[in-house]
C-alpha cells in the first residue's frame, strides 16, 4: 500500500509539475474558459469542412462546385480581419466574440434542417459557406485580441501556442465524428453535431468574466487606424514575409481539400469517412508542426523551419496524388498539415 501511495503522489507531483512548466495560461479562469471555446469552435469548423464538401460532391459530383463552395469560406479571411480587428478594439471583444459564435450556430442549424427536410441543394451550401466564411474571419481575430486581456504577458506566448495547437487539435475531433455520422446517419446529423460544438463554444464564451477591449486613437478615423497597421507590417521586414509566405502557401496550397472528396471515392473507394480520416490526418500533422516550432526559441532558426515546412507541404500535395494506397495517402495528408 506504501508503494502505491508513493506512485499516486509522484504522479501527482509530476503532474503538477507539467503542467505548471507547460500549461501555465491554463491556471487562468477566463483563458481556460476561453481555450475550451476554441476547442469546440475548431472541432466544429473542421468537421463542417467535411460535411459541406462531401455534401457538394455527393449531390453534383463535381470537385469543381466543391473547390467554390471552399472558395466561398475562404475568401471572407482576406478582406474581414482587418475590419474586425478595427471592431475589436473599439467593442467588448467577449460580446464580439460570442456574436460570431451565435452566427456560426444558426448558419450550421440552418443546414441541419435543410438536410433533415431533405431541400438543400448546392447552392444553399455554396451561398451559405459565404456566411461561414465571413463568421469564422470575424471569429478568429476577435479570439486572438482576447487573450493578451485573459493572462499576464509573460505567459502571451504560452496562450497564444495553446489556442494554436487546440484549433489544430480540434482537427482530429471534429472530421473524425462527421466522418461517422455521414455514414451512419448522413448529413443531417453531421451539421447538427456542428451546431452542438457552437453551442458548447458559446455557452464558454458567456462564461468568460473579463470585459476587454482595446486601444484606439479616437483621433483617427477606422480608415487611417487601418493605414497605421498596414504601414507598421510594410516596416516591419519580418512581418511581412511571415504575411507573403503564409499568403502564398494559403493561395497555391489550401485549395487541397476541394479534391479530397473525389480522391476518397475515385482513388480508395471509401466515400466520406475516408475524406473524414484524410481531413484528420491534415490535422494531426498540422498539430505536430506546431509543437515543433513551439520548441524553437531562435528566431531566426523558426522563420527557416516556417520556409521549408511551407516548400514542403507543397511536395507532399504531389505524393498525396500519387499515393497508391490510403495508408500512404494519409501520411502525405499529415504531411501536407
Amino acid at each position: 500500500m506504501a508503494n502505491v501511495h508513493n506512485d499516486t503522489l509522484h504522479l501527482e507531483t509530476l503532474r503538477r509539475a507539467l503542467a505548471t512548466r507547460f500549461l501555465p495560461a491554463l491556471g487562468y479562469r477566463d483563458y481556460r474558459t476561453l481555450w475550451l471555446a476554441t476547442f469546440f469552435g475548431g472541432a466544429a469548423a473542421s468537421g463542417l469542412i467535411v460535411a459541406r464538401g462531401w455534401m457538394v460532391f455527393s449531390l453534383s459530383n463535381s470537385s469543381a462546385l466543391v473547390g467554390i463552395t471552399t472558395f466561398a469560406a475562404m475568401i471572407p479571411l482576406l478582406v474581414v480581419p482587418p475590419y474586425v480587428g478595427l471592431l475589436a478594439d473599439k467593442l467588448d471583444r467577449r460580446t464580439l466574440l460570442a456574436g460570431t459564435f451565435a452566427l456560426n450556430l444558426g448558419h450550421n442549424l440552418l443546414l441541419a434542417i435543410l438536410a433533415f427536410t431533405g431541400t438543400l441543394q448546392v447552392w444553399h451550401l455554396v451561398a451559405l459557406s459565404l456566411v461561414n466564411g465571413i463568421a469564422r474571419a470575424a471569429l478568429m481575430p476577435t479570439a486572438q485580441a482576447l487573450v493578451p486581456n485573459l493572462v499576464p504577458s509573460r505567459l502571451l506566448l504560452n496562450a497564444v501556442a495553446l489556442s494554436s495547437a487546440t484549433i489544430h487539435g480540434s482537427k482530429l475531433v471534429g472530421p473524425g465524428i462527421v466522418a461517422l455520422l455521414l455514414t451512419i446517419s448522413g448529413p443531417g446529423s453531421a451539421f447538427l453535431l456542428c451546431t452542438g460544438f457552437y453551442a458548447l463554444g458559446l455557452w464558454q464564451v458567456l462564461r468568460i468574466e473579463t470585459a476587454s477591449t482595446g486601444r484606439v486613437d479616437p483621433a483617427k478615423s477606422a480608415v487611417r487606424n487601418l493605414l497605421a497597421g498596414l504601414t507598421h507590417v510594410y516596416h516591419d521586414r519580418a512581418l511581412l514575409a511571415l504575411l507573403v509566405l503564409v499568403a502564398l502557401h494559403c493561395a497555391l496550397t489550401m485549395s487541397f481539400e476541394a479534391v479530397l472528396p473525389v480522391l476518397s471515392r475515385q482513388q480508395f473507394s471509401l466515400g466520406g469517412s475516408g475524406f473524414g480520416s484524410l481531413m484528420m490526418a491534415v490535422g494531426g500533422g498540422a498539430l505536430i508542426s506546431v509543437l515543433a516550432l513551439a520548441g524553437v526559441e531562435n528566431g531566426r532558426a523558426r522563420g527557416q523551419l516556417l520556409l521549408l515546412t511551407g516548400l514542403a507541404s507543397s511536395l507532399t500535395l504531389l505524393a498525396l496524388a500519387a499515393a497508391p494506397t490510403f495508408g500512404l495517402a494519409l501520411l502525405a495528408a499529415a504531411g501536407v498539415g
